[in-house]
């Protein structure tokens, strides 16, 4: 490849993006929220960027002397994301997917990044509500051991695996599951009631097959709940059932699901309104269009008076029980995703790239805002890759057509995961090619402002020019130009992905195969690198 190429591909990755490293994206700060290093009440700080900075700083004081702390994996992924490494351990702290496996339950009055994790993880569920960043208290306790009776554990084993919320789900169903195969729950009055029909027994037969292997619990219900008409159900039973805790936590962790699947983007609250029951119907219908066995919108989900509904739901947690045996399925879906747009028509393609631009631009808008509250609660906007593609493979091969027909909230999040990959990868890329062709220099300050400078091109000598005779300094500076070389090295092997992917010229490749294929190869770098 030669310099001009080098450079065409260089202008195509800076008109894709540009980055702004002056601003920390919204995602970080509601982490930082998560864990209680900002506080939520302060977001309207007119100073909230300089406290979001000082409070990354003292999240990642507290991960150096915490049991976590690995620094081979710290080098890696410095070696990957430059200066961006401290926001890698913070979303590996925060995950929920694959996260962090703790050693021992904290005691009392213990106070540190283990604790907060664990309230993290708890207060996700709805079952601890004191600030996240109290020690470990008599709060705490309640709450964990609240968790590890749902699945019948022991509290350390409860701790971890709510490191995986697929395996709690998983052990939850197994303990207390099949116990409680239906919730019921009074929605918001913004649900529009005309669109759930009433309760039939379609929705009956639906709950005996999902407890099939469980007929001892269907008799009951069916005792308890169903008269002999069909058409009747025993709401005094039901509406009793609407108060119990249990009933609650359900629900809570069904929208947690639903917010690990991409569908839903609101608050996790335990309150089903508009946005939740939408982002239900939403999961049958992407359900229905990628399985054969078709389901019934009533068979699921039913008013039985007024705004009162009940949701089978073990049908859903079944389903979350199935994929947590499936594997991250990023690079299978992106290249899904790249080969149904090369095998479109004119018009699919146009449709595809203007949407697919819409939804990279509204994200970089997001990116720039603090996050959202609803009722007092942060609005979650999903960001586990690794748990979305795991899921969204499933509807890989619908995708390109969903981003043609419009946005909805699965589309938004494919877009949202592919523009993850997408800015780490172009910033990396950007930079490295610049450090190639000699268009980056490398410039460090001491504290006596004398400058170190250094700066290589691919046609040339290297120069480097030391204002500093001081050891540190020249030591920090020479630190410096390796993370640049880095970069030039992560881009010299996108740069030879890109190529055998692609294997076309560069002009006449369209700007999503581009940035698809940019995602595809920092996806497959990152492997190589054994992180992520």
């Amino acid at each position: 490849m030669t310099v001009d190429e080098v450079s065409e591909m260089l202008s195509k990755a800076e008109e894709l993006y540009v980055a702004d490293q002056s601003i920390m994206p919204s995602s970080e700060i509601q982490m930082l929220c998560d864990l209680g290093y900002v506080n939520v009440l302060l977001l309207i700080d007119p100073l909230v960027e300089t406290k979001v900075t000082e409070a990354l700083q003292t999240f990642w004081n507290d991960y150096v002397i915490s049991e976590f702390a690995d620094s081979a994996k710290i080098n890696r992924l410095k070696a990957i994301y430059g200066e961006n490494f401290k926001i890698k351990i913070l979303e590996e702290v925060t995950d929920i997917d694959e996260g962090l496996k703790i050693k021992k339950v904290p005691q009392l009055g213990e106070r540190n990044l283990v604790t907060r994790i664990i309230h993290f993880r708890l207060a996700l569920l709805g079952l601890y509500d004191a600030p996240v960043e109290l020690s470990f208290n008599a709060l705490s306790y309640a709450a964990l051991e609240k968790a590890a009776n749902y699945i019948d554990k022991p509290k350390l084993d409860t701790i971890n695996l709510l490191s995986d919320f697929q395996a709690y789900t998983k052990a939850f169903l197994i303990a207390e599951g099949h116990k409680n195969s239906i919730v019921v729950f009074k929605a918001e009055p913004d649900i529009d009631r005309k669109s759930f029909p009433e309760y039939s027994g379609k929705f009956k037969r639906q709950l005996k097959s999902d407890l099939s292997e469980y007929p001892e619990e269907f008799d009951i219900l069916n005792k308890k709940i169903f008269f002999l008409n069909d058409n009747k159900v025993d709401e005094e039973f039901l509406i009793s059932r609407e108060s119990d805790e249990i009933n609650t936590f359900i629900l809570r962790l069904i929208q947690v699901h639903q917010w690990m699947s991409g569908h839903y983007t609101g608050a996790l609250d335990s309150s089903f309104g508009k946005k939740t029951i939408s982002s239900l119907v939403e999961v049958i219908k992407h359900y229905n269009e990628t399985s054969p066995r078709e389901i019934d919108k009533d068979a699921i989900l039913v008013c039985i008076k007024e705004n009162h509904y009940i949701f089978n739901c073990m049908f859903f947690l079944n389903i979350y029980k199935e994929e947590s045996h499936l594997q991250d399925k990023t690079y299978d879906t992106l290249n899904t995703i790249s080969d149904a747009y090369q095998k479109a028509n004119v018009y699919e393609k146009e449709k595809f790239e203007t949407n697919f631009q819409a939804a990279i631009n509204e994200e970089k808008n997001q990116l720039t805002k603090i996050p959202e509250k609803i009722n007092g609660t942060i609005r979650r906007v999903f960001m586990g890759i690794k748990n979305f593609f795991r899921k969204a493979f499933r509807f890989a091969k619908k995708i390109f057509k969903w981003i043609i027909e419009g946005v909805s909230s699965i589309v938004k999040n494919t877009v949202r995961m592919i523009y993850s990959f997408l800015k780490d990868a172009v910033q990396h890329f950007i930079a490295g090619v610049k450090f190639l062709l000699g268009k980056q220099p490398t410039i460090t300050q001491g504290k006596d402002l004398k400058t170190n400078y250094s700066n290589f091109d691919i046609d040339k000598d290297g120069i480097n020019l030391f204002g500093s005779k001081n050891p540190l300094e020249i030591k920090a500076h020479t630190e410096a130009v390796w993370t640049s070389i880095n970069s030039m090295k992560f881009s010299l092997s996108v740069i030879r992905l890109l190529i055998n992917s692609i294997k076309s010229a560069l002009s006449v490749v369209g700007w999503p195969v581009f940035a698809l294929k940019l995602a595809l190869s920092f996806k497959q770098v990152i492997e190589s690198y054994k992180t992520i």
